[in-house]
């Protein structure tokens, strides 16, 4: 699926990770191997032939010794029992088994990138809401504070104030970094640097 430029999509999450992901590549590369071996686990073995000499004089000369033999062999070994058809039949069990663990790796990373989206959308969410908090309590600090200077209130009410948006600052500084982390794993899994840059989700 094609990718916008100003938002990033569950479903181009998904595409991403059974696209470049090194574990699903690694589990496509097992199952490549495995199904190249079907066809060789059942063929004969290769046909062997022989050249040799006997009685050769060490001056290289085949018409010195009379008794000087060159001989020449052709074998091939014969399977019996079905034993290639069960070889073969075991290669493709194993190729079956690949493409299933293949697949079961696709499955289990797209649930983990769908995981991962949602992870950093709802974090995402969480700190723009505290900011939206930063700012509005930033605004009751400085009505405290107006009003402390006409005596229409305390030093507790000021002092309170501040301690309440010193508490939300923590608080925005953890879902920064949650959102961070968030970002990280979700670029790992779709195969980029950690450091791109994700468009709001």
């Amino acid at each position: 699926p094609g990718q916008t430029t100003d938002s990033l999509r569950l479903e181009q999450v998904v595409h991403d990770v059974i696209k470049n992901n090194n574990r699903i590549a690694a589990a496509q590369y097992m199952e490549e191997a495995a199904k190249a071996k079907v066809g060789p686990a059942g063929a004969w073995d290769d046909p062997m032939l022989m050249l040799g000499v006997a009685n050769l004089p060490t001056s290289l000369d085949f018409k010195m010794d009379p008794m000087t033999m060159k001989m020449v062999g052709l074998s091939q070994n014969i399977p019996l029992a079905g034993q290639k058809g069960l070889q073969k039949k075991a290669a493709k069990a194993e190729a079956n088994a690949a493409t299933q663990d293949r697949f079961a790796m696709e499955v289990d990373l797209a649930m983990t990138a769908r995981y991962a989206f949602a992870d950093l959308y709802y974090s995402s969410k969480s700190l723009a809401d505290l900011a939206a908090q930063w700012e509005l309590l930033g605004e009751v600090v400085s009505s405290a504070k107006a009003k402390l200077t006409t005596n229409q209130a305390n030093q507790d009410e000021v002092l309170g104030a501040e301690a309440e948006l010193w508490r939300l600052q923590k608080q925005i500084l953890e879902a920064e970094h949650m959102v961070e982390e968030a970002r990280y794993s979700l670029n790992i899994l779709r195969g980029l640097d950690v450091t791109t840059r994700i468009p709001p989700l």
